[in-house]
């Protein structure tokens, strides 16, 4: 492409001319192969000027003026969590819990003389939050050193708590009375005392000790402290259970610090190493993830086969998967109720089932017993989104008209405005700090239609699902794909137009026009245009959200810019053949490179190959490296684009 410097911009001047500047025009199919950075053409797909940064396509319109950046876990987060076969709650104390299975998870803390210098005992205190339901001996936490302990704090089978401590061989236990084995969260304080020999258990802020135990002299190795475990003669006792925010301090604690610890910590101070005030707190854990530490890495945990749950929100989507088994899919969100659901992999209608997920929380969500959410010794993921909140009415009001009141949800709170589109929502919720909003409407079979969104900005990724018959896709918009095309999200067919896909010619979905900041259209195909619908709705924010593309390259690992690190990937080949949808996550992947990989279109268990991994950055990711290329068509494929959704 030549090149042309103009030296005098005065000269550069259509004002005498009726005559514009005018872009080179080409379609999405159509763009340069070795483009420059910088370069700028106008895309006749989906109407829009773009330019290329040097590693990718981006439209004008993406370079939104800056507003407050989201907090991801503020409004996206994934959990991963241990089925039980029975009612739990999936959630945490404060933010995120540590989720441990009974049979293989445990931290390991690097002492640093917390608890024993080598020589000698010392004082201290540790805090930490309890939830579980198990009736068998578990460790919560401990130090060993092959032989002796000292300290441990373990829950018998009855629920009931011991304590206690091995030195030179030689030592016991105390048992107390207070029982935590019931599902509710539960704060422990142990306190070491070695200027009067005692050690002492303080359940749930009570002034009184729930034990009191005589510790026994001697000395031992400053070595790792055990989580979630505890090691006896006879094997190893795991804990079944969360636990949340442990705490070391350097000297016994006092009681307002007990009561501090039980009533006064908040998801704020969580995060803040001197808590309660003037304690002495020397590690900090908040288990939102990791078990690293808030003071230093010097006391960083490392962790094995732990999960995470918990939200800082309200969930208006859930969507669940088990990983080592093959069950389905289930997404389920706040319009359409709890006992809604529907299935990514499959054509199917809503289906009403009561034993999944029972009830969206404040902080999580609760399940039953069915075994697509919560089988027995299985393992899960649940990716959720907060939109505007639940409904609490259907719209019934026409078009040009305020809607129902609690129908539409909008950040929160009631919209009294008055709702775009010729066929109105039945219900919204949406979140348009973060993007995302969940819509429902029932079409009437006309062509054209259109559906307001609550986003305030046009949606370039807008999955809809048909809930009241059978046998209908996951249709798909793509702002990347353009407005003429449609994907379906459980298949692994490419971008097709109605005509290839063989609806027959002259028909449409979208009806070839692009969403708008209000609204989004609806073609002549009767599967989009009549029935019960469902749709989630995605547009990029600055820094949080990114709706993009890629190209594959087989010489150099394609490097996509995102503008965060991504704790949620799914990918999608939309040309040049067919490709599964691919979802990776941070919970699930948390190093490089990140191949834990579940497919929505498919019931498949999770599948890692370190060959086919994403590697994420500060600010974006790679499809694999110079010395590990990742050369798997579904993800990368020469000639061939990627649709990609990112959450920060």
């Amino acid at each position: 492409m030549a090149i042309t410097k103009i030296g005098t911009p005065e000269l550069f001047d259509f004002s005498a001319t009726n005559t514009a500047l005018q872009l080179p025009a080409g379609d999405t199919a159509s763009r340069p192969t070795s483009p420059s950075t910088g370069e700028w053409r106008y895309n006749t797909t989906d109407n829009r000027v773009e330019y290329y940064d040097g590693a990718a396509w981006f439209r004008i319109e993406d370079e939104a003026i800056p507003g407050p950046v989201p907090v991801g876990s503020e409004h996206f987060n994934t959990n991963t969590y241990f089925g039980n076969g029975a009612t739990q709650t999936i959630d945490a104390k404060f933010n995120e819990a540590a989720n441990f299975n009974g049979s293989s998870s445990y931290i390991i803390i690097q002492d640093g003389g917390i608890g024993n210098n080598g020589t000698a005992r010392v004082s201290f205190s540790v805090s930490i939050w309890v939830n579980t339901e198990s009736t068998s001996n578990s460790g919560i936490i401990s130090d060993y050193d092959g032989l002796d302990y000292s300290f441990y704090l373990q829950m018998n089978a009855s629920g009931t708590l011991n304590i206690g401590n091995y030195m030179d061989g030689v030592g016991s236990f105390t048992s107390g009375t207070a029982t935590i084995n019931d599902g509710n969260w539960h704060n422990l304080v142990l306190i070491n005392n070695t200027s009067d020999n005692t050690q002492k258990l303080f359940v749930d802020g009570n002034s009184t000790p729930d034990i009191n135990h005589t510790l026994t002299s001697g000395t031992k190795n400053a070595v790792p402290i055990q989580v979630g475990y505890y090691t006896i003669s006879g094997g190893v006792n795991f804990l079944k259970g969360k636990l949340d925010q442990i705490r070391f301090f350097n000297a016994p604690i006092i009681a307002s610090d007990i009561t501090a610890l039980y009533s006064n910590e908040t998801t704020t101070t969580a995060a803040t190493l001197n808590f309660p005030v003037g304690a002495g707190c020397v590690a900090a854990y908040q288990l939102d993830g990791n078990g690293d530490d808030i003071s230093t890495p010097n006391y960083n945990g490392t962790t094995t086969n732990i999960g995470y749950t918990g939200l800082k929100f309200q969930p208006d989507l859930i969507w669940l998967k088990g990983r080592n088994n093959s069950n389905i899919h289930i997404l389920t969100d706040s319009i359409r109720g709890t006992n809604s659901q529907l299935s990514s992999n499959n054509t199917g209608a809503e289906t009403t089932y009561s034993s999944n997920i029972t009830a969206f929380n404040s902080n999580g969500f609760t399940l039953g017993s069915a075994t697509d959410t919560n089988g027995g010794s299985q393992t899960y993921v649940a990716w959720n989104w907060k939109a505007g909140g639940a409904p609490t009415a259907t719209n019934s009001a026409g078009a040009g008209n305020v809607p129902t009141a609690g129908s539409v949800k909008i950040d929160g709170a009631d919209s009294t405005t008055v709702l775009a589109g010729t066929l109105p929502a039945t219900s919204i919720s949406a979140n348009t700090a973060a993007g995302f909003s969940v819509v429902s409407w029932t079409g009437l079979g006309n062509n054209g239609q259109t559906v307001g969104h609550g986003l305030g900005a046009a949606p370039e990724l807008i999955i809809t699902k048909v809930r009241n018959i059978s046998g209908e896709s996951w249709y798909t918009y793509s702002a990347e794909t353009g407005n003429t095309k449609f994907l379906n999200l459980n298949t692994t067919a490419e971008a097709l137009t109605a005509a290839q896909a063989g609806y027959g010619g002259g028909t449409n979905f979208w009806n070839d026009t692009s969403p708008t900041n209000s609204v989004f259209s609806l073609g002549s195909i009767a599967e989009i245009k009549s029935y019960n619908h469902v749709a989630y709705c995605f547009h990029s924010i600055v820094d949080y959200q990114k709706i993009g593309i890629y190209a594959g390259n087989l010489t150099t690992p394609p490097s996509i810019t995102t503008g965060f690190s991504p704790s949620f990937l799914m990918i999608k080949k939309i040309d040049n053949g067919t490709g599964p949808w691919i979802i990776i996550d941070s919970k699930r992947a948390p190093t490089n490179p990140a191949s834990a990989r579940l497919r929505a279109n498919t019931t498949d268990i999770e599948y890692s190959n370190s060959s086919e991994g994403i590697y994420r950055s500060a600010t974006g990711f790679t499809v694999g490296t110079v010395g590990n290329l990742n050369t798997w068509d579904g993800m990368n494929a020469n000639s061939t684009n990627y649709l990609y959704l990112a959450i920060a």
